[in-house]
This record gives C-alpha cells, structure tokens and sequence, in this order.
C-alpha cells in the first residue's frame, strides 16, 4: 500500500513539474510573441514615415515645378504686355492727348 501512495506522489509530482515546464513554456511563448509584435509595430511605423517623406517630398517638388511652371508662364505675359506697351506707347499718348484737347 505504501508504494502505491509513493507511486501516486511520485506521479503527482511529476505532473505538477509538468505543469511548471508547460507554464513556463507558455511564458516564454508569450513573450516572445510580444516582442515579435512591438518589433513588427515598429517596423511598421517606420515604412510608413519612410513612405509618408516620400511623399511629401515629392509634393513638395511637384508644388515647386508647378509654381515655376506658373512664374515662366506670368513672366512671358508680363514680356508680352511689355513688348505690347513699348509698341504702342506713342500712339496711345498720341490718342490720349487728342481725346483730351478734343474734348
């Protein structure tokens, strides 16, 4: 009788260490699992502020081009009213001063 209660405790005994071994395990499983995942967020965040720059630098370029795109365009009117002045310039005094003294 006496070594089936040692047998029992020594079954007892080793599922309890059993127990303790998978706990454990399961532990380590764990967190092994949270710092794949801090490590993924991480990872993650920091494509997504490569990929945000990216972007923002060329919409910045794409602004830029578009405001020189713009400058050239304003600037060859500005030549073309200037050209357009420096042309007609005489005659549009001459005609101003006429309406005046006809008046």
């Amino acid at each position: 009788m006496e070594d089936v209660i040692k047998k029992i405790i020594d079954i007892e005994e080793k599922a309890q260490a059993l127990m303790n071994h998978t706990l454990l395990e399961k532990e380590a499983l764990i967190k092994s699992y949270e710092e794949k995942t801090i490590a993924m967020e991480k990872r993650i965040l920091e494509e997504a502020d490569t990929k945000i720059e990216q972007i923002r630098k060329k919409e910045l370029s794409d602004s830029v081009a578009e405001r020189k795109k713009i400058e050239a365009q304003c600037d060859m009117k500005m030549l073309a009213i200037e050209e357009k002045i420096r042309k007609n310039k005489e005659v549009w005094v001459e005609e101003l001063v006429n309406q005046v003294l006809n008046r």
